[in-house]
Formats: structure tokens, C-alpha cells, sequence
């Protein structure tokens, strides 16, 4: 597991979509991504530019969105790119994010508090998408 540091840009900074052209690539080679969003309308949109892998999970879409996320995360199911909420990804268990979230590339699109930095872990073998971008 390779382990890096997210640290904010600018809104408008091109981070959405180099984030949701990554996850395509990631997708292709078989690694499932999770991408945590502030808010349900930019999870949403997301979605929508996308493509047919991406898949978002929220109260407003689903009676009980942590749940599903919760399956969608250990099922095993086909490759996929996963939006979430800051909010909903916070209350996933400790034990399914450490269990499962390892085998899965976190991206953290529009931090809340710009001036935070959070800790997010990928696998190794897709470290090399990364090297340039955040200069591991």
C-alpha cells in the first residue's frame, strides 16, 4: 500500500477531472476508486460525466446509502469508480475501511477546509499514475 498526501487546490484547478480521467484509466486496469466529494450535487455531476462505471451513493438516492455502500465496497462486484460523500464516507466502519479500502485508489476532490491536509492510501502498483501530479 502506498501511502500519500492530498493537499487542496484552488476551485477550478482541473482537479474533478483529473481525478474522473484517472479513475478511468484505474478502472481499465482493474482497480476499483473512490472519489469522496463535499456535497450530494457535485456527486451527482460527477456521475454524470463519468461514464457507465461510475456510480454515486447518498441519501437522495438511496434508503439507506451507508449500507449500500458498505456492500458496494466488500461485494467484489465489477469494476467501478464510487462517489461518495465527505459526510457518508466518514461514517463508513472503521473495520470496512481498513479491511476493504486498501485494494481501492481515494481520491479527495474539494476539501471542506482548504487549508487541512488529509491522509489517503493507494495500492503500489498504480503509484506511478501519481508521481508526477503529487510529486511522491
Amino acid at each position: 500500500m502506498q501511502h500519500f498526501n492530498y493537499i487542496s487546490a484552488t476551485t477550478g484547478a482541473g482537479k474533478s477531472h483529473y481525478f474522473l480521467e484517472e479513475s478511468k484509466k484505474l478502472n481499465d486496469r482493474g482497480t476499483n476508486v473512490m472519489i469522496i466529494v463535499p456535497t450530494i450535487v457535485l456527486a451527482d455531476e460527477l456521475v454524470s460525466r463519468g461514464g457507465a462505471r461510475f456510480k454515486t451513493i447518498h441519501s437522495s438516492n438511496s434508503s439507506n446509502a451507508i449500507a449500500q455502500i458498505v456492500h458496494t465496497i466488500t461485494e467484489g462486484g465489477p469494476t467501478i469508480t464510487l462517489i461518495v460523500t465527505d459526510a457518508a464516507f466518514r461514517l463508513i466502519p472503521k473495520h470496512v475501511r481498513d479491511s476493504f479500502l486498501p485494494r481501492w485508489v481515494g481520491f479527495k476532490d474539494e476539501a471542506i477546509e482548504p487549508l487541512s491536509i488529509e491522509e489517503l492510501y493507494i495500492p503500489d502498483s498504480a503509484a506511478d499514475l501519481f508521481s508526477t501530479w503529487f510529486k511522491l
